[in-house]
């Protein structure tokens, strides 16, 4: 199952999430939700394991970061 992040910049936070996360949605968000173009807020590509992605969340230096408590990857 890949495993994707989400990160919103502004305000220093990331979460993993589950692909099948309805708040994940396959790294594409939730329905309706508003997108940023700037690419300060958005989702990281897909990833094999929780591993891979907490690594690539840790090079995001953010304050705020763990995993989503929804699907609990």
């Amino acid at each position: 199952m890949p495993y994707y992040v989400s990160h919103m910049d502004p305000i220093s936070r990331a979460r993993i999430h589950q692909a099948s996360c309805p708040h994940c949605n396959n790294g594409q968000g939730q329905a309706g939700q508003a997108r940023n173009d700037s690419g300060q807020t958005g989702w990281s590509p897909p990833f094999d394991s929780v591993a891979d992605a907490e690594r690539w969340m840790n090079n995001l230096h953010f304050n705020d970061t763990g995993k989503c408590g929804h699907c609990k990857p």
